[in-house]
């Protein structure tokens, strides 16, 4: 795991589980609205989409398909909402360069990402990577005092508030696609 960027001297996280209650929320997004889970979950499902940051070209490319696809995931009365730990500022750079058109929430106390179960500790090695090849560090992009990330995980909540599909992957490369996500709605 220390490939990865797990810190594994603490704990490693595994998500919520299909069929759970999602924990509801309430966050600012990237154009400083406030978007609450419980009013969307009204009008239809969610997808939920937890990534790293701005900074992480995978997370670009795979946030840049539901740009593609948005479309079609929203004639299905489905809502996006994706949650990052970094500040607004760089959740709005994530915005442009995807362009994707959904609510970005800059969750930097990590209470949004603790109730999922999808933050962990990132390891020194991760970090001085990121440093060197991402030219960025995580704490001051997420404005704390340590680095934390989420694993990147995909959740649909239904508008019952049940968790019907859940992409929980350690490994930051594996992302769901899009239709895989359209077919479980």
């Amino acid at each position: 795991m220390n490939v990865l960027g797990f810190d594994t001297t603490q704990a490693i996280p595994q998500g919520i589980k299909q069929g759970a209650n999602a924990p509801v929320f309430r966050g600012v997004d990237q154009n400083g609205n406030t978007v609450s889970l419980k009013e969307r979950l009204t009008k239809g499902s969610v997808i939920l989409i937890f990534y790293k940051g701005e900074w992480c070209g995978i997370c670009n490319r795979h946030l840049a398909t539901y740009a593609d696809s948005l479309d079609m995931i929203q004639q299905n009365g489905v809502s996006v909402i994706a949650i990052t730990p970094e500040i607004a500022t760089n959740a709005k750079k994530t915005a442009q360069k995807t362009g994707l058109n959904i609510p970005i929430i800059s969750d930097s106390d990590l209470t949004i990402m603790n109730a999922y179960g999808v933050t962990f500790n990132v390891n020194q090695d991760y970090q001085d990577k990121v440093r060197n090849f991402a030219k960025n560090d995580l704490t001051l992009m997420h404005s704390m005092n340590e680095a934390f990330l989420p694993v990147p995980a995909t959740y649909i909540i239904n508008p019952a508030g049940i968790i019907s599909y859940v992409h929980f992957d350690h490994n930051y490369r594996n992302r769901p696609p899009v239709k895989e996500l359209l077919m479980s709605l």
